[in-house]
């Protein structure tokens, strides 16, 4: 909790959790997903905690009824020792709150889908050509890939 921010409640509500993958690789390595998280006052390390056990159950080290009993606070009273994930692909995306209307300045909303082109344009070419890098390296110099 994070009294000094005004945080007294503890208590968090999950309403809908999805994954779902976003790239169509037949390599592992370069598999990607995305999870959802819908939810009532949730604070960032706690979805890294979850994304961490996440990836520990589908590596095979934890097994996946390990999230029900951590849930169980009666018998897991503190926060288990778990390293956390990396706060890199974290995005808080959307808020919503009851009773509020917001209100949009179309200006800058073509301000703010401009400027995202132009990462996603940056990024996408500098992702394809590191892309090419590493099949360079792995197919020619190093070792074949196995899906």
């Amino acid at each position: 909790m994070d009294v000094g921010n005004g945080v007294v409640n503890y208590v968090r509500k999950i309403f809908d959790v999805d994954i779902k993958e976003l790239t169509s690789s037949d390599e592992r390595a370069y598999q990607l997903a995305e999870l959802t998280v819908v939810g009532q006052a949730f604070l960032w390390h706690q979805i890294r905690c979850i994304v961490s056990l996440l990836f520990l159950i589908g590596q095979g080290k934890e097994d996946c009824n390990v999230i029900e009993q951590l849930l169980d606070v009666e018998n897991y009273p503190r926060k288990p020792q778990y390293d956390i994930a990396s706060e890199i692909p974290l995005v808080l995306f959307d808020c919503s709150y009851e009773d509020v209307d917001w209100v949009y300045n179309e200006e800058s909303l073509k301000f703010v889908i401009k400027r995202l082109q132009n990462m996603w344009t940056h990024h996408a070419v500098k992702t394809i050509i590191i892309r090419k890098m590493l099949n360079e390296l792995e197919n020619k110099h190093f070792f074949k890939r196995t899906p």
